[in-house]
């Protein structure tokens, strides 16, 4: 069988250990960055964390490009919120995105990677405080929509992920940027009704196709792609995105188990 094939890659990746699947999505979130966020493009990072795919956007976007970098928890902002002195181009929000404006409570995890604006039973996780939090829609973001168009998006927000898609709809539609989301399919889409009628719907209504980290078309719930990629349907590089995945995918298992995207951040 062919190295670069989906299916050799999809056999890698389900005999791989926990850490080392998961790491393997934010090995090829870093490789499509760097390849499709060139320099002066406007890029958004959703639910930022500490900055780990931020930093990327930053360097590949350079001094020309812009930034927006989203993140409701308070410490990781101002974390955040300190590489601004190093990079002008910076824009850091508080803000949740979601479908209305407004204000919500926002979970903080112990596990900080996992605060979110919902409580999912799915996960054994112990909340250590809940906070207030404003609600923002992409759409409506004004410095955003004074700035220029976005050309990317990467979202990891933790269950809130059809309010984001909703409250972007008209930055979809006259943008047509390419996305890769975080999805919490068990919470967000529990049936595959949901899913029809909240995603693949919705999407394509907009031109949207769903896509997978394994090289190929997502059509349905699909519990192993734990990222996925939304690209416009005249998006001239899809077939470059698929080939990027193929190759990210098999140089992390060849060269990068045990990687994690915060490596970076070691002193």
């Amino acid at each position: 069988m062919d190295e670069a094939s989906p299916e050799e890659l999809k056999r890698k990746w389900l005999f791989a250990a926990v850490g080392d699947k998961g790491n393997f999505f934010e090995f090829v979130i870093e490789r499509l960055i760097e390849q499709f966020c060139g320099t002066g493009r406007c890029v958004i990072d959703a639910g930022a964390n500490c900055g780990a795919h931020t930093a990327t956007m930053l360097r590949t976007v350079g001094p020309t490009g812009v930034v927006f970098a989203f993140e409701p928890n308070p410490l990781l902002a101002a974390k955040l919120e300190g590489l601004m002195q190093h990079y002008p181009n910076l824009r850091v929000s508080r803000a949740a995105l979601s479908d209305r404006s407004g204000e919500g409570q926002f979970l903080i995890a112990t596990d900080p990677g996992y605060g979110s604006l919902h409580h999912r039973p799915q996960f054994d996780l112990t909340i250590s405080e809940t906070i207030p939090v404003r609600l923002a829609r992409l759409d409506a973001f004004p410095e955003l929509r004074t700035t220029r168009a976005v050309d990317f998006i990467q979202a990891d927000v933790e269950g809130a992920e059809i309010a984001l898609s909703h409250g972007a709809s008209e930055t979809r539609r006259l943008a047509k940027p390419l996305i890769v989301m975080e999805m919490d399919w068990a919470f967000s889409l529990p049936t595959d009704q949901a899913a029809d009628t909240n995603l693949f719907g919705f999407l394509g209504r907009l031109g949207y196709g769903v896509h997978g980290f394994f090289g190929q078309d997502v059509s349905k719930r699909d519990l192993d792609n734990w990222n996925i990629i939304l690209a416009h349907r005249d998006d001239p590089d899809l077939l470059a995105v698929r080939r990027a995945c193929l190759s990210a995918g098999h140089e992390f298992f060849r060269d990068y188990r045990g990687w994690n995207p915060y490596r970076k951040f070691d002193s």
